[in-house]
């Protein structure tokens, strides 16, 4: 997907199908601390930033959509991949995107909506700021 960068873009907002819950979705600021082991909604940019990964919070999560804005503003000008954890990594003590009764969600890319029917699986997506 590219996105012109006079589109002034700043969010990315996903939408799921079933019941998510909000609780899960994790992103955060790694400058000040935060651990990118830990998030869940993880965007990542190529050398701009430490550890490859875009400071953001995620605002507007409901049972059915999840928001991340980046928090410099306008995304700039870049390649950038975004990862939906469905599956849990315990080698770095990464979780997962859950839905309300606690199942992980499925993620697989190959199909709209998303999934293979199996519970968990990653949902990864790249855009470029031309």
């Amino acid at each position: 997907m590219q996105i012109p960068r006079n589109a002034n873009a700043a969010i990315i907002r996903v939408s799921f199908v079933g019941t998510l819950n909000p609780s899960t979705v994790v992103a955060g600021i790694p400058s000040t601390g935060d651990d990118p082991a830990k998030f869940t909604f993880l965007v990542q940019g190529r050398g701009q930033y430490p550890q490859n990964v875009v400071p953001g919070k995620i605002v507007g999560a409901t049972n059915s959509e999840a928001q991340f804005r980046y928090i410099e503003g306008p995304f700039p000008q870049g390649q950038y991949r975004v990862t939906l954890v469905g599956t849990p990594d315990p080698a770095v003590g990464r979780p997962t995107m859950l839905a309300m009764d606690t199942t992980q969600l499925d993620g697989e890319p190959t199909q709209f909506p998303s999934g293979n029917g199996i519970p968990g699986g990653d949902f990864v997506f790249t855009f470029t700021i031309a």
